[in-house]
C-alpha cells in the first residue's frame, strides 16, 4: 500500500516535469512568433512580396524537389521510412523558409524597349514611327 508522503513525492515529480514541459512549450511558440515575424519584416511586412517570394523560391527549386520526390518514391519502395522521411523534411523546408525578391534589380524600365533594328524606345511607336494620339 502506497502511503501519503510517497504520493506527495509522485506529485511533486509530475509537477516538477510538467512545469519544464510547459516553459519548453512557450518558450518555442516565443521563438516560433519572434522568426516569423522577422522573416516577415524581410518582406517589408506586405502580403504580396511574401507571395512573390514564395513563387520565385518554388520556381529556383524545382529540379531539387522533383530529384528528391524520386528519392522518396525509391526509399518508399526500399521500405525505408527513416530516410523517405528526411527527404519529406528537406522538400518541406525548400518549400517554406522563403527569402523576399529584390525588386530593385528586378525593375522594369518601358524606355529602354528597343524594337529590333531601331534605336527608338517603345514610347515612339512601332518601328521608330511616331505614336498617333
Amino acid at each position: 500500500m502506497e502511503t501519503p508522503n510517497k504520493n506527495v513525492l509522485n506529485t511533486t515529480l509530475f509537477l516538477g516535469n510538467v512545469s519544464d514541459m510547459s516553459y519548453i512549450c512557450i518558450d518555442a511558440a516565443e521563438n516560433l512568433y519572434v522568426y516569423t515575424m522577422y522573416k516577415f519584416d524581410l518582406f517589408g511586412r506586405d502580403r504580396n512580396n511574401v507571395v512573390l517570394g514564395a513563387l520565385q523560391n518554388l520556381l529556383g527549386n524545382i529540379l531539387t524537389i522533383n530529384s528528391l520526390y524520386g528519392e522518396i518514391i525509391e526509399y518508399s519502395e526500399a521500405n525505408d521510412t527513416e530516410s523517405m522521411y528526411y527527404e519529406f523534411g528537406r522538400i518541406f523546408r525548400l518549400v517554406v523558409d522563403i527569402e523576399p525578391v529584390v525588386l530593385e534589380e528586378a525593375a522594369f524600365n518601358a524606355d529602354d524597349i528597343v524594337y529590333s533594328g531601331s534605336a527608338a524606345p517603345a514610347d515612339s511607336g512601332v518601328w521608330g514611327r511616331p505614336l498617333v494620339m
